[in-house]
């Protein structure tokens, strides 16, 4: 019915387990080629033919594309990498050890049960970039809720020049983090068992890992990463429905990364013990070892199940789990870069120093 609305097959790609014809490759080609259209329907067909070569192991073609998506989205939206390493470097000062010195002892807003994970994933919203929806299954139906920055932000007061949250200032007005906690509980109630454990995974939580442990000090935090290089331009083959502005282009995505890297370094500078670290290759080479180190860290019993993903197809809306073993349904996100060769190597140059110290198999 709208043969030129873009969006409509870079949903099809999306769903990962969808194939498109050679018929529907001409098709988004020619739709590509009409500049008369509108610049988002043909971002989202140059997204889509990039998934479609890909899939093709049409690699030259498929990074082609994804450099044309994004050059092409980059020039409609405003991001300011300078900005982002201002407020990275305000969280720093504020969450310091000296902040967390004075509050030992102190209970915060809610000093509830260790029932509260949350996921700080590297860029990694989800698959393909660190696929930490298939580690935090294993605890829960994990999602994405913006609530923890919108309350961290509404604490800002420019009028007075007060940042997020002022060292001086009262603790955090409860009613405001109320709603984030309530917020949590709708959603347990909503299982079948009401689930006392959630899980948060917005990736933009990596951002705010002091304020949480100010407000929520028994909340568990778990840094989901994957290789750099994979989790990075997992990014650049994605458009978000909204935000995420720095992944559209590759120089700002790998500043980013290392932004986030200087930002976690200093939480666990600040925090020590208090963040895991999961790398998910290794979760990829030995599943059950890794359970049972997420498990103890949130005071969680191990059981066999948590090693199985539901055979049910239901388990994901998107096509990102299928039914089988785990293992198999993650394997194949391992060193999906390296298929990409020299078009990556300035992305390379900027990651290499945080390439994590992984088996050659695995690096």
């Amino acid at each position: 019915m709208r043969p030129n609305f873009g969006e409509t097959y870079y949903s099809l790609a999306n769903l990962k387990t969808f194939r498109f014809t050679e018929q529907d490759v001409e098709t988004m080609t020619e739709r590509l080629a009409d500049d008369a259209l509108p610049v988002d329907c043909r971002v989202h067909f140059a997204f889509s033919l990039g998934k479609a070569f890909e899939d093709d192991k049409n690699y030259d073609e498929a990074f082609g594309h994804y450099a044309l998506a994004n050059q092409m989205h980059r020039e409609t939206i405003a991001y300011d990498p300078v900005q982002t390493g201002i407020a990275h470097e305000r969280m720093r000062e504020i969450f310091s050890s000296a902040f967390f010195e004075l509050r030992r002892g102190v209970r915060g807003v809610f000093r509830l049960s260790a029932d509260l994970h949350f996921g700080v994933a590297a860029l990694g919203f989800d698959t393909p970039r660190a696929d930490f929806s298939r580690v935090t299954r294993r605890l829960t139906a994990p999602v994405e809720l913006p609530d923890i920055s919108m309350i961290a932000q509404g604490l800002t007061q420019t009028q007075v020049g007060a940042s997020v949250p002022p060292v001086h200032a009262r603790p955090v007005r409860q009613r405001r983090c109320w709603r984030w906690v309530s917020n949590t509980w709708s959603r347990r109630a909503d299982t079948d068992d009401g689930a006392p454990f959630f899980t948060d995974k917005m990736p933009n939580n990596f951002a705010y890992v002091g304020f949480i442990k100010t407000i929520l000090p028994n909340a568990k935090i778990i840094d989901a990463r994957r290789h750099p290089m994979d989790s990075c331009f997992g990014c650049f083959k994605q458009h978000f429905a909204k935000g995420q502005t720095f992944t559209y282009d590759l120089f700002e995505l790998g500043e980013f990364y290392l932004e986030y890297c200087q930002l976690m370094d200093h939480w666990d500078e600040v925090l020590p013990g208090q963040v895991l670290r999961v790398q998910y290759e290794e979760v990829v080479a030995d599943l059950e070892t890794q359970v049972r180190r997420i498990l103890a860290f949130c005071e969680l019993p191990f059981e066999e199940g948590v090693c199985r993903l539901p055979r049910d197809k239901t388990v994901c809306a998107n096509g990102q789990f299928r039914a089988g073993a785990a293992a198999n349904c993650i394997s194949g996100s391992v060193q999906t870069w390296k298929r990409y060769g020299a078009h990556l190597d300035s992305l390379k140059e900027i990651l290499e120093p945080v390439f994590p110290d992984l088996p050659e198999t695995m690096s």
